[in-house]
């Protein structure tokens, strides 16, 4: 069961992200809210493309997606790992 939040929100975005960037890190969040890990999950997908895209055309840094992966990736990844060890219980 969903219980803690997806992403880390004691880490800042990156400013001056391109708006369809920031666009798909506000839905993240919404997302994140209501506990729809099936959607966020696919949404990350699609936020890898975007920003590897992005830095391609010199619109983000490495530094950028560094950021966006701890706080949105490896963060989900903690609190899944912690809701199926308490599934296991």
């Amino acid at each position: 069961m969903h219980t803690e939040s997806y992403i880390d929100h004691s880490i800042a975005d990156p400013i001056g992200l391109p708006s369809y960037v920031q666009d798909l890190l506000d839905c993240l969040h919404k997302y994140d809210k209501k506990g729809q890990y099936g959607i966020y999950d696919a949404e990350l997908d699609n936020l890898c493309v975007l920003v590897k895209n992005a830095i391609a055309d010199g619109q983000m840094t490495h530094d950028d997606w560094e950021t966006i992966y701890k706080k949105y990736w490896e963060h989900e990844e903690i609190v899944l790992r912690k809701e199926w060890a308490d599934e296991d219980l």
